[in-house]
């Protein structure tokens, strides 16, 4: 074999050297992915828009929501009282998400409650978002 000339071997090592760039790239880019994914699954949605609404910040609760829900929580916020069913003294448990399509419903069993609370989220522009509405709260309850 003959021994390799200064060309082709500049050629392997930049060959070399591209290789492990794009496998750092690939692998930076699958954890970031999944990384967000996981900030996007209902359960964490449905945590950090129940701490918002036990802590009164609205404008968060609203950020979490879908748009047809700024009247309610605006509603809410103006009457001075937190009237969200699971208040900040209770200890309460997120339940399986039900995923359909671009909709999931999720029970919240909370602690001396008779019943789950039931919280439903819609997939809007690839997040989901609490549908925190008359209607589907109502259409939640029948």
């Amino acid at each position: 074999m003959p021994p390799l000339t200064v060309l082709q071997l500049i050629c392997s090592l930049y060959s070399f050297y591209i290789m492990q760039y794009l496998k750092y790239l690939i692998l930076y880019a699958f954890f970031t992915t999944c990384r967000n994914a996981d900030d996007q699954l209902p359960e964490k949605v449905t945590q950090a828009f129940i701490k918002a609404m036990q802590q009164r910040d609205y404008r968060a609760a609203k950020k979490l929501a879908t748009s047809g829900s700024g009247s309610l929580l605006d509603a809410v916020a103006s009457s001075g009282q937190n009237l969200f069913p699971v208040q900040a003294e209770n200890s309460y448990k997120i339940g399986v998400p039900i995923i359909k399509s671009d909709s999931c419903f999720i029970s919240i069993i909370v602690a001396h409650r008779p019943y789950p609370v039931k919280i439903l989220l819609l997939k809007k522009s690839g997040s989901w978002k609490v549908a925190y509405d008359l209607p589907s709260i109502f259409q939640l309850n029948e």
